[in-house]
C-alpha cells in the first residue's frame, strides 16, 4: 500500500498481520505512484512523481536500491518473467529496461521514446 512518499508493507509470515507492526518504507521526495511485487522473490519495485525507480527487499529491512531516473512521473513498472529485468515507463512516454545483475545491482539497458 502506498500513501504519499511512504510504502507500508504488512508481512504475513505467520498467517496474518494480527499482533505485528507494518514495515514503512521511505525514500522518495514525492508521491509514490506505482508499486509492483516480484513474481517469485520477496522484493518490490516502485516509482514516483520525483521520477525515481527504486527496488526494495522488505524482509532484509535495508535501504532501497535506486535504479535511476526517468524523464517525468513514473507511470508503470513491471517484472517480466522470470524477474531478471525491470521495465519502467513515465508520463512523457519514456520506456526504460533495467537488467538485474547477480548482486541485485541494476544496469540501464536502454531507453525508447515513442512518437505520438
Amino acid at each position: 500500500m502506498t500513501s504519499g512518499d511512504a510504502i507500508t508493507v504488512w508481512m504475513f509470515e505467520q498467517g496474518g498481520p494480527e499482533g505485528t507492526q507494518p514495515l514503512v518504507l521511505t525514500g522518495y521526495d514525492a508521491f509514490c505512484t506505482v508499486l509492483v511485487f516480484h513474481p517469485r522473490d520477496c522484493m518490490l519495485i516502485s516509482g514516483s512523481d520525483d521520477t525515481r525507480v527504486m527496488i526494495w527487499a522488505p524482509q532484509r529491512r535495508t535501504a532501497p536500491g535506486g535504479l535511476g531516473f526517468l524523464d517525468d512521473t513514473v507511470t508503470g513498472v513491471a517484472w517480466p518473467l522470470p524477474g531478471r529485468f525491470i521495465i519502467s515507463t513515465d508520463a512523457v512516454g519514456t520506456v526504460r529496461a533495467w537488467g538485474l545483475e547477480e548482486q541485485r545491482r541494476c544496469t540501464s539497458l536502454g531507453r525508447i521514446h515513442f512518437a505520438t
